[in-house]
């Protein structure tokens, strides 16, 4: 996942890893950093990690990627708009690959956009669980400081604090 500041973006780790291993076309000074940071390896803790990234020449390509999610785009929609999403993510996967399966093995070698398709769909609707599993609250995940979390977290929070006080008074 994605986040655009007006002069930032932040960019899960796991999406940075991904990004080396799958575009050639990754900028240098991009590349630069992932790898001087000894980013590309992680557990499972450092998966949902967002990195700053600041060069303008990063940020740019970074918002034109289309295939690691956007924050802004999912922040506000609900549980069940996003498995609606995922569905229909589902949906459109199975339809690429069922197109591609029709293909004769010279095609298949020759169309990679079908596979990219259907590696990017892929990509997204694991994407769209993980923020799901977030927004539920089954995964831990640290936005950056200066955003809000989605409603529902943000109300659960509350509602410890406030449980919290009234345990510590007992």
């Amino acid at each position: 996942m994605k986040i655009i500041t007006t002069d930032a973006v932040y960019v899960q780790r796991i999406d940075l890893v991904n990004l080396i291993k799958l575009d050639a076309n990754i900028p240098i000074t991009l590349r630069a950093k992932v790898t001087a940071r000894n980013l590309m390896y992680l557990d499972e803790e450092e998966r949902c990690e967002f990195i700053k990234i600041t060069y303008p020449e990063d940020i740019a390509y970074l918002n034109n990627l289309d295939w690691i999610i956007d924050y802004a785009s999912i922040k506000e929609l609900t549980s069940e708009e996003i498995q609606n999403l995922i569905d229909k993510y589902k949906k459109d996967s199975s339809v690429i690959a069922e197109n591609y399966n029709n293909l004769s093995a010279v095609q298949k070698t020759n169309n990679i956009d079908i596979k990219n398709s259907y590696k990017t769909l892929s990509y997204k609707i694991t994407s769209l669980k993980e923020y799901l599993y977030f927004k539920q609250n089954h995964i831990k995940m640290e936005l950056p400081r200066e955003l809000e979390h989605p409603v529902e977290i943000r109300y659960e929070k509350r509602i410890k604090r406030v449980l919290n006080k009234i345990l510590a008074r007992i």
